[in-house]
């Protein structure tokens, strides 16, 4: 009798175990789905900073990530592949019909640019809509190097566009203007002025070497962009090369200035084996951190809090996942001056369909005022 009365016990113990662990679970839920939910409510469009420029969803309700004068993100909720689909096509009727990307299979992805440059990015996955729009890349007109780097390449048919990075290792411009047609013409201009060994042409990008080593990279990159990049090779410097905000000194304490950077800093090239015996060494001083200006905010803790804003910024724009190669993938980290960090980094980042794609990330951060991102971009 006692053995069946604890039988009876246990299974009433174990019942009540049982209810006890789904109600957990069903309590977890509740909250998780309140919490989730907090952020979301009807989105006033007219009161975002870039909502003028962005093509208003048929539904109102859902979440802002970004609100910023360079990037708009949001999250719609509960949307059909219908809806995604009407969407992408009031985009394009709005005027985001250039440099069209609608993925693999175009059911769940779709990116464009306008007329003036914006661009907008639309995914779509389980049954939500994810829209990014990003502000035109700023752009001056320019002069085009007579030396250093530069001075190697041919001119750009355009001159309106910005030049990212100018020292004795690498040069990086961005040239606007130019269509795709036009950046074939300059891969063939290129490849006249001796850029033929070791080439690779692809749609949109060519890379190849001259005869003498030096890199060269050029992509067009959506919105009548094109990105050029010259290496020079590793263990050799161009010694006529001056930094933007250098430009007042001599060649001659250009060239000495260089060669006692180096000595300090180990010969920074974008090459990534040097930059991969750099981290690993010291990863506080990498050999990709360069100083044209020095005041306060170009001390290394400035510099560590900019690239943390940098990478989340990285990471947030990348739903689906993203690999940031931190070890061997660093193309920039310099100082501009003024408190405006500016970092250039390889990523490979995962799309809606789990597949993996090759890009760069770039981006400005203010360490001078909170660190704010006042540009960013990948491509």
């Amino acid at each position: 009798m006692e053995n069946k009365k604890l039988f009876h016990n246990k299974k009433f113990i174990i019942a009540i175990s049982i209810i006890a662990v789904i109600m957990l679970i069903a309590f977890m839920v509740i909250i998780t789905r309140i919490i989730i939910n907090r952020n979301y409510g009807e989105i006033d469009w007219n009161n975002l900073v870039l909502g003028e420029y962005l093509p208003k969803p048929e539904k109102n309700y859902g979440k802002i990530d970004v609100d910023r004068e360079d990037m708009l993100s949001i999250k719609i909720p509960k949307i059909t592949q219908q809806e995604f689909k009407d969407y992408t096509n009031k985009c394009i009727n709005e005027g985001y019909n250039l440099d069209i990307d609608n993925g693999y299979n175009g059911d769940s992805y779709f990116k464009a640019f306008d007329e003036e440059g914006y661009n907008i990015e639309v995914r779509y996955s389980r049954k939500s809509m994810d829209i990014t729009l990003k502000s035109p890349e700023k752009m001056e007109e320019l002069e085009w190097p007579t030396t250093g780097l530069g001075s190697m390449l041919p001119k750009p048919k355009s001159n309106y566009g910005s030049i990212l990075w100018d020292n004795s290792d690498t040069f990086l411009v961005h040239i606007g203007n130019t269509t795709i047609e036009e950046f074939n013409e300059y891969v063939k201009e290129c490849q006249n002025n001796g850029y033929i060994d070791d080439y690779s042409k692809g749609e949109k990008t060519f890379i190849a070497k001259n005869s003498e080593g030096y890199d060269l990279s050029v992509s067009y990159i959506g919105g009548n962009r094109i990105s050029i990049s010259i290496d020079a090779p590793e263990g050799q410097e161009s010694t006529n090369t001056t930094s933007q905000t250098e430009n007042a000194e001599t060649p001659e304490e250009n060239v000495s200035n260089s060669t006692d950077n180096i000595a300090e800093n180990n010969t920074e090239t974008v090459n990534s084996s040097t930059e991969n015996n750099a981290e690993t060494v010291n990863p506080s001083t990498e050999n990709t951190t360069v100083e044209t200006n020095t005041d306060d905010y170009s001390a290394d803790i400035y510099r560590d809090d900019a690239e943390d804003t940098f990478l989340a910024e990285v990471r947030d724009s990348c739903p689906y996942g993203v690999k940031i190669h931190t070890i061997t993938g660093w193309l920039a980290k310099t100082y501009e001056g003024d408190g405006i960090w500016f970092f250039k980094v390889n990523i490979t980042e995962n799309n809606a369909f789990g597949a993996e794609i090759d890009e760069v990330a770039e981006g400005r951060v203010d360490a001078k005022n909170g660190n704010n991102i006042t540009y960013f971009y990948i491509y």
